[in-house]
């Protein structure tokens, strides 16, 4: 969180840094949404209210690039695609 807290309200931006945790799921993969549980924490700060942004940090990877010894042609395949540290429902949709 960034700014101040008054009267139930953030005076600025929550920022959700992730890890790349591929099995963070919604309620519909198995259990609870993880947005529950970010919710609860931000009431436990006495947050009510959010006048900034949520802002998501995914720098916690190094930047996609190409296995060793692939192709271009390569990059268009499903195994290709790359893993990042805000990933959800292990990169399917968001439901």
């Amino acid at each position: 969180m960034s700014g101040s807290i008054v009267s139930g309200t953030l005076n600025g931006d929550v920022v959700v840094i992730g890890f790349g945790d591929p099995s963070l799921m919604d309620a519909s993969a198995s259990g609870p949404p993880p947005f529950d549980a970010w919710i609860a924490a931000l009431k436990q700060h006495g947050i009510q209210r959010v006048t900034g942004r949520i802002v998501g940090d995914d720098s916690a990877f190094e930047p996609h690039t190409p296995g060793f010894g692939w192709s271009w042609d390569d990059l268009v395949d499903d195994y290709s695609a790359p893993a990042g540290a805000l990933q959800f429902n292990e990169g399917g949709p968001f439901t």
